[in-house]
């Protein structure tokens, strides 16, 4: 990793790769750690990096390197509750409250928030949480694009259990039990909330892929499909037991359910396989998923990490240009993106940022400079 000292001693992993097995999509490589190494409780993808949190605090954060983990540093995190990655800044939140991050060569930072969190979701270069406040009992809409500015707004409306938050086209929309029923409401401006009309009452919280929305419903939890005004919905035939097993890129979506990986390119047709050898009595398995070098990466059973893939696309890398320093990026979600700038045309293009692509539409604004114009490069 480049932004964080490795320690100098990398530890001998016995029996590193104990399982391969062919699938759709290359192979699933278990990839079992020593058992004296920590108990994997995340899984963090940002540039070129792959971060593996630990459950408990005081213990090694690692970090993969070809196939061999290596320490990383000593965590300080506290139990995980959140990871992921906002504008290639990782972060953390831990025991609700605390929140963790990392901003390029800096050390890790922690903060504590006024409200416990219980979901959270990112969109538009900003990442939004739903937290609670107990000494004024009441639920707030929070959102930072930096970590250190918060803006916070109050969720007027009523919910007896937690409520949960997505995105539909980049908007953000809130998922609230009212007694038997989901109510839905749509972000305005960061100002008010709308709710939607639908006859949909019964999501919990979903994804988009392509022009439908992928829902987890409280119907015994059943995975439905419907479109992205709510309107009609059907279920796609099985059931997800974990709020956090949905993954999608711009040509496939994949739905995690014990030991099987569900996979659609379409939505409505899905097909699946068994991952073997896996623990499927573990309730913590399959806890975080991220992507990352075109491979889906899992953890969650004790202390293996699942690397699936590669994870090969038709779509290419596209690029639009017409904005005033930002460029819009198409591309499948985990492709590697680096994008160079110059102030001539024909002039000398240096490296300006490196990442992985974080949504299949991705906007990135260069703030670094107030010149007239700036050229760019993607590749």
């Amino acid at each position: 990793m480049k932004t964080i000292k490795i320690l100098i001693s990398i530890i001998a992993f016995a029996n590193l790769i104990v399982h391969s097995q062919e699938v759709p999509f290359g192979t699933v490589t278990r990839l079992r750690k020593i058992q004296e190494s920590p108990v994997p409780s995340s899984v963090i993808s940002y540039k070129t990096n792959l971060l593996v949190i630990p459950y408990n605090n005081g213990q090694d954060v690692l970090e993969l390197s070809g196939e061999t983990f290596v320490k990383s540093f000593k965590s300080n995190f506290g139990t995980v509750n959140i990871s992921d990655t906002l504008n290639e800044i990782p972060f953390i939140l831990s025991d609700e409250r605390s929140l963790s991050f990392k901003i390029e060569n800096q050390p890790w930072k922690k903060i504590v928030l006024i409200e416990y969190i219980n979901d959270y979701q990112i969109a538009k270069d900003k990442v939004y949480f739903i937290g609670y406040n107990q000494s004024e009992l009441q639920r707030y809409l929070i959102r930072t694009s930096d970590f250190v500015i918060f803006e916070r707004i109050k969720i007027p409306f009523f919910s007896d259990s937690d409520p949960r938050i997505f995105k539909i086209n980049e908007s953000i929309y809130i998922s609230s039990k009212n007694r038997l029923v989901y109510d839905i409401y749509k972000l305005n401006d960061f100002n008010s909330f709308v709710k939607v009309e639908t006859k949909l009452n019964n999501i919990i919280d979903g994804i988009q892929f392509k022009d439908r929305f992928i829902y987890r419903s409280s119907d015994g939890q059943m995975i439905c499909l419907t479109d992205l005004l709510l309107s009609q919905s059907k279920s796609v035939g099985f059931a997800a037991v974990d709020d956090y097993n949905f993954i999608a890129g711009s040509d496939l979506v994949f739905i995690l359910y014990n030991n099987q990986l569900y996979f659609s390119y379409d939505g409505n047709n899905w097909s699946s396989f068994n991952i073997e050898n896996i623990n499927s009595n573990s309730r913590g398995f399959l806890k975080s998923i991220a992507f990352h070098d075109k491979h889906i990466f899992l953890v969650g059973d004790k202390f293996d990490v699942y690397k699936i893939g590669p994870i090969i696309s038709s779509k290419a890398l596209s690029v639009e240009s017409e904005l005033i320093h930002a460029v819009k990026i198409t591309g499948n979600i985990g492709q590697q993106v680096e994008i160079l700038a110059s102030d001539e045309l024909n002039g000398e293009y240096k490296p300006l940022t490196y990442f992985t692509l974080p949504s299949t539409e991705f906007i990135y604004n260069d703030n670094r400079t107030n010149k007239a114009k700036q050229y760019y490069k993607v590749r």
